[in-house]
This record gives structure tokens, C-alpha cells and sequence, in this order.
């Protein structure tokens, strides 16, 4: 990735909804060099566009992470990718997963814990997030 490519996209991570002419003239750097630098970002480089959501605002105030041994691999997977609990999940090392989940209540959140250990997951470990203090704040 060029240099320019860089500074093109931690300026677009700083603030996704700025026209690209507002990148070029912050970052002093010719528009069309940001268009076809943007342009090769797309093509090469970000996965998807997003944006961020306040979960509790929309109804889901129990956040948390779990780390978890599944000896069963591939239900696991299966199971995570059609949950809509899930927010987001990975596979670590030695079938060890870590997922984030939402949840309306707590009652959910029980219930999905004991869908875990009935589908022979073990070694659940619970992380309760109290607080965001930073989301999406890496550059390069």
C-alpha cells in the first residue's frame, strides 16, 4: 500500500462521511490522486463499510464477551454464523473461540449460555462490557 493510500484511509477512518473532496483538500493532496487511491482501496483493501451502533440505545443493553473450548468444531460454527446473538466471533488457536454478543436480557443471555455447554462447549469464560472506550481506532 503507498503512502498516500495510508493517509487516504486513516482519513476515512477518522471520519467515514466526508466527501472525498474534503480528503484531498485535508490530506493537500490532488483530487484525482485521492479518487484513484480511494478506488484502490475498495478494489484491494476494505472488506465492507459499516457503521457502528449504540446497541443498548436500540434495546440491547446485556454486552458480552466469551471465550470458549468447543470440542465440536464445525457445529460451532454453524451455530455462530446463524445466530443473531452474535455480533461478532473468532477462532482462536486450539479450538478456542472468542465471540461478542448483545442481548435483550438476561434471561437470553442464560439461555444461550446453556445452549453453549449443551452443544459440548467448555471452559466458558464471561467478560460483562460495562463501558466502549474505544471501537475502531487503529491506524497505521
Amino acid at each position: 500500500m503507498e503512502d498516500e493510500q495510508k493517509l487516504i484511509l486513516n482519513e476515512y477512518r477518522r471520519n467515514p462521511n466526508q466527501k472525498i473532496n474534503k480528503v484531498a483538500k485535508n490530506l493537500n493532496i490532488p483530487l484525482g490522486n485521492a479518487i484513484i487511491g480511494f478506488n484502490n482501496l475498495k478494489l484491494n483493501y476494505i472488506d465492507k463499510f459499516i457503521c457502528l451502533v449504540n446497541f443498548d440505545k436500540i434495546g440491547f443493553p446485556i454486552h458480552v464477551h466469551l471465550k470458549f473450548k468447543a470440542n465440536n468444531v464445525y457445529k460451532i460454527k454453524d451455530i455462530i454464523r446463524l445466530n443473531d446473538f452474535i455480533n461478532s466471533a473468532y477462532e482462536l488457536e486450539n479450538n478456542n473461540f472468542y465471540i461478542e454478543c448483545f442481548f435483550k436480557n438476561m434471561n437470553d443471555y442464560s439461555d444461550f449460555c446453556e445452549y453453549l455447554i449443551e452443544c459440548d462447549c467448555s471452559n466458558i469464560r464471561e467478560h460483562h462490557i460495562v463501558e466502549d472506550i474505544s471501537r475502531e481506532q487503529f491506524v497505521f
